[in-house]
C-alpha cells in the first residue's frame, strides 16, 4: 500500500472516529420509537391540530415564492378564474375528472365548467400540453411543513399538466392537508395497498428555479413559473 493511500485512509478513520454522532439520547429515544412504530417527532412539524395545518401550508409555500387561498366548495370556480384573470391566461389544460374518483374529480369538473364559462379555453389531458398557459390538478395531498403538494400521475392524469404550462393552480380538497412528508407517503401508501398505484408521484414546493453557473436564478425553466394553491374547505361548509 503506497505512503498517500494510507495516509488518506488514516485521515478518514480519523475523521469518523471523532465524529460527532447522534445527539446524546436521541438513539435511545428513536430506537424506542421505532419499536412503537413512530418515530420522535420533527422540531418543524406543525402539530396535531389540523386547524392550524392550512396557516402554515399558506406560509410556507409563499417562503417559496408561491401563493395560496383558503375558499368555500362554492366560491372554487370564482376564485380559479380570478387567479387566471391575474395572469391573462386563456388556454387551460387540466387533468380529466372522470379519472378523479369522489370529491376530488367534483371539485375539479366544478372549477373547470366555470372556466370555461369564463370564456376560457379549457382542454383535458391527454390534450395537447406545450401551448396551455395554465395547468390545473388535485393534490393527492398538501404538507403543511413545507408547503408542497403531492400529485400522483396515471390515467387522466398526465404529469406534463404540472410540468409544461408556465403557471400551476393546485386544487387541495377538504381532508387532503398531511403535517409531514412522512405522513403523507403512510397515507399513499395506505391507500394504495391492493390497488392502482400511481405512475409516479410527484412533489411540488413553489415555482420551479433554477440557477446558472453565475448564479442568476430564474424562474419556470424546469416547471411553472407560478404556482397557487386553492385549499378547498368540504361542500357547504364555507371557508
Amino acid at each position: 500500500m503506497s505512503d498517500a493511500r494510507e495516509r488518506f485512509l488514516a485521515r478518514v478513520r480519523q475523521a469518523l472516529a471523532g465524529g460527532a454522532g447522534p445527539a446524546p439520547g436521541y438513539a435511545a429515544e428513536a430506537g424506542a420509537a421505532v419499536g412503537r412504530g413512530s418515530m420522535p417527532p420533527r422540531a418543524d412539524h406543525p402539530g396535531s391540530d389540523p386547524a392550524a395545518w392550512p396557516a402554515r401550508f399558506a406560509a410556507e409555500l409563499e417562503a417559496v415564492g408561491g401563493s395560496a387561498e383558503r375558499t368555500a366548495w362554492e366560491e372554487a370556480g370564482p376564485r380559479a378564474a380570478a387567479y387566471a384573470g391575474r395572469l391573462g391566461v386563456r388556454r387551460v389544460l387540466a387533468w380529466d375528472p372522470a379519472a378523479l374518483p369522489g370529491p376530488g374529480g367534483e371539485l375539479l369538473a366544478s372549477v373547470l365548467a366555470w372556466l370555461s364559462g369564463e370564456g376560457l379555453e379549457v382542454r383535458t389531458w391527454p390534450a395537447e400540453a406545450a401551448d396551455a398557459e395554465l395547468g390545473v390538478v388535485v393534490a393527492e395531498a398538501a404538507i403543511a411543513a413545507s408547503g408542497t403538494v403531492m400529485l400522483s400521475s396515471g390515467r387522466g392524469k398526465g404529469r406534463s399538466v404540472s410540468l409544461l404550462p408556465d403557471h400551476l393552480l393546485v386544487l387541495v380538497p377538504a381532508g387532503a392537508l398531511r403535517p409531514t412528508l412522512a405522513e403523507a407517503l403512510a397515507d399513499l401508501a395506505q391507500r394504495t395497498r391492493g390497488g392502482d398505484i400511481p405512475q409516479n408521484v410527484v412533489l411540488i414546493t413553489g415555482p420551479s428555479k433554477s440557477a446558472d453557473i453565475e448564479q442568476q436564478l430564474i424562474q419556470g425553466v424546469h416547471g411553472p413559473r407560478t404556482v397557487h394553491a386553492l385549499l378547498v374547505a368540504p361542500r357547504g361548509a364555507g371557508a
